[in-house]
């Protein structure tokens, strides 16, 4: 059984953790996007961008059978497309692993392998199971962990071996990244004054490109601005092509914490 390594984004106590993730699901935005096949959803710390997870959640119908959740490897470890047949643990229960889809993704995809060792200290999956177990009623996971600075050929091959996997299931994709970081601490600060509007206009650019389905643009654009989980959005982007997008929340950290010196972008999407 896979161990909560991200405790900390969120809290560890099971009553807090529950009643926490309650609570913003109840202030969230909603769409109700009743047939939405894929959503971006942000990974950071729970005061900083769980209001925007909760509104891509809150908008989501509560009946997916499999979520095929695809994060960015932060750590460097492992395999750059590496899925977990495992079960997962957080501190509200175990939550059970879609073993027939992970292994069908595997067998169907060259690139895609087994490997635990990239989920072992990787937060981005592991902060979106709390919101999944409040909301969702009865489902499994499939997690992926998605190198950034891959071939665009091998997302979309990845998409294609989900796309093949998952057919004729009631299944949703969802990609878990932030979008730019700003600061010294990120190596990345090209703007000195007015640093949040120009993340947020930075960040406008990269989501027009994730809505207008240009990939290329995306992954050029995520490039420059330091998108953390280009690779589990652009293998979302080509598993959706054609698909409606809506961004339903967008701030970044420094909305929330009055802070130039660090500021991270954090956007919520549904395609449906």
């Amino acid at each position: 059984m896979r161990k909560p390594a991200a405790i900390g984004f969120y809290p560890h106590d099971q009553d807090i953790l529950r009643e926490n993730v309650h609570a913003l699901l109840a202030d969230a935005k909603s769409i109700g996007a009743k047939d939405a096949v894929s959503a971006i959803v942000p990974h950071a710390g729970y005061p900083f961008s769980g209001q925007t997870a909760a509104s891509v959640y809150a908008s989501l119908p509560d009946n997916y059978k499999t979520i095929i959740l695809l994060g960015t490897n932060h750590t460097g470890m492992g395999a750059s497309i590496a899925v977990s047949l495992d079960t997962w643990q957080t501190p509200l229960g175990a939550v059970k692993n879609d073993t027939e889809i992970g292994k069908k993704i595997v067998n169907i995809s060259k690139t895609a392998s087994h490997d635990e060792t990239a989920h072992v200290q990787e937060h981005s999956i592991e902060v979106q199971l709390p919101f999944l177990q409040v909301k969702m009623q009865d489902f499994k996971i499939v997690p992926i962990a998605v190198s950034s600075g891959i071939s665009t050929e091998t997302y979309k091959e990845l998409a294609g071996a989900i796309k093949d996997a998952v057919n004729g299931k009631n299944a949703l994709v969802i990609a878990s990244s932030d979008f730019t970081h700003y600061g010294e601490m990120y190596g990345f600060a090209p703007k000195t004054e007015n640093a949040n509007t120009w993340v947020h206009e930075t960040d406008k650019k990269v989501i027009d490109a994730i809505l207008a389905h240009d990939t290329e643009k995306f992954i050029d654009l995520a490039g420059k601005t330091t998108v953390c989980g280009a690779g589990a959005i652009a293998t979302l982007m080509y598993f959706t092509k054609g698909k409606k997008g809506h961004l339903i929340d967008y701030k970044t950290s420094f909305d929330i914490s009055g802070d130039e010196n660090i500021i991270v972008g954090y956007g919520g999407v549904v395609f449906y």
